[in-house]
């Protein structure tokens, strides 16, 4: 249950406080370890216990991709972000190189 790799994942959280790879892609052996490690993880609910609607109109499994894992970890280092949509960063790159020939 991770989109990415071990690699990625220890890059994008560097420094941060959340659980080890391998809790993430493992499933709970029992309800005891479920509540005591699982559950605690925000990062391990958000991408196990959610479900959403994809482009077919089925019903599935939340994971996050990369960019939203990358969102997550900018969000535990502060708490204000701000995240612009793409047709807003293609305009802004656009008068960016505009103005900055």
């Amino acid at each position: 249950m991770i989109n990415i790799t071990k690699e990625e994942y220890e890059a994008i959280y560097l420094g941060l406080d959340v659980p080890d790879y391998e809790l993430l892609v493992s499933a709970p052996d029992s309800t005891d370890e479920a509540w005591s490690l699982h559950l605690r993880s925000k990062l391990w609910r958000l991408n196990n216990l959610f479900t959403i609607t994809d482009k077919d109109g089925q019903l599935v499994r939340f994971v996050m991709n990369w960019a939203q894992h990358v969102v997550y970890a900018a969000t535990l280092r502060h708490t204000r972000i701000i995240v612009l949509k793409s047709m807003q960063q293609r305009h802004i790159y656009t008068m960016v190189s505009v103005l900055f020939r």
